[in-house]
């Protein structure tokens, strides 16, 4: 049961067996558990419908090229040029949006979040590839 609280309570977190959480200043119990699941449900709503938006793009402008986890495209993952190109790539999408940002430029309506979204998420499969794909230590 939820009560309220006025003063701000620090949280130890991640996966112990309880946690107290405060949301708005009300404090709440949240079991977690020991085997470290995702707690996914952090991620704001709004980052990922950009980034299904930019996947989605992708698919319409690039059908089999475009990669997302589910594209028969996984090799990709592998390719260092074409890492450095999206990387590239990324790094101009910021410039635009921290150019839109300060009033350099005006807002030109591109989902430059879901763009830099979709690199991370695109930089994190293919760094998981190439662990996946290193010889075994013996």
């Amino acid at each position: 049961m939820a009560k309220a609280i006025k003063k701000t309570v620090r949280v130890r977190l991640p996966y112990q067996r309880m946690t107290t959480v405060v949301v708005d200043g009300i404090v709440g119990d949240s079991y977690t558990t020991g085997n470290k699941v995702p707690r996914l449900h952090l991620i704001p709503r709004c980052a990922l419908l950009d980034l299904t938006e930019r996947l989605e793009l992708g698919v319409a402008t690039h059908a089999e090229k475009s990669w997302n986890a589910i594209s028969s495209n996984q090799e990709c993952l592998l390719d260092d040029h074409m890492l450095l190109e999206r990387g590239g790539h990324c790094l101009d999408h910021v410039s635009k949006a921290i150019a839109i940002l300060s009033g350099q430029m005006p807002d030109d309506g591109d989902n430059h979040a879901g763009a830099i979204l979709w690199f991370g998420a695109f930089l994190s499969a293919s760094m998981k590839a190439r662990d996946a794909a290193k010889p075994p230590k013996m």
